[in-house]
């Protein structure tokens, strides 16, 4: 897994700059063949002060971890394709959170969404021609809470599939 650097909180205690030299990984996802898992390492950006994080690859029987994505905001939920070709995840690289794919031997990755309220939850079908079976679209309703603001709630059809080449 990714490399984690450890203050030394015994000695000196934890302090609020010690946060952003940690680095945390979830999301583990095992490749279909099972030789390789794809995972999100999370971390704090001192400049922004924001979460970044990024998706990392490892070889299950031995190898070190690469970074595999490279943006500045949050790459998330990687999903393998059923033969293992491709990752789909999400980012907020463009502003809100979109689907994007990329191929396993790495390159650029293609953003396939530009939903104004953004998307989650990216899945593969295993038996389609679509690369993507399904990601949960956010709509903004008008409906209005106690102060004026409105609630993001799931759109009525989560259902959404790319008719691109895969």
């Amino acid at each position: 897994m990714a490399k984690v650097a450890t203050p030394n909180v015994a000695a000196q205690g934890l302090s609020a700059s010690d946060l952003y030299q940690l680095r945390w990984a979830g999301d583990a996802r095992l490749s279909p063949d099972g030789s390789e898992v794809v995972y999100v390492v999370t971390a704090i950006d001192r400049e922004s002060n924001a979460y970044t994080s990024q998706l990392w690859l490892a070889r299950v029987a031995a190898g070190e971890p690469e970074q595999f994505t490279a943006s500045a905001k949050q790459d998330k939920t990687p999903r393998w394709s059923p033969n293992g070709t491709r990752i789909a995840f999400t980012s907020n690289r463009n502003g809100k959170s979109q689907l994007y794919v990329i191929d396993r031997r790495g390159g650029e990755a293609r953003n396939l969404t530009d939903l104004e309220g953004g998307v989650s939850a990216p899945a593969w079908s295993p038996m389609s021609p679509w690369p993507i079976r399904s990601a949960r679209a956010w709509a903004t309703r008008s409906r209005r809470r106690r102060g004026g603001s409105t609630s993001r709630w799931p759109g009525a059809a989560p259902i959404w599939r790319w008719r691109g080449r895969s």
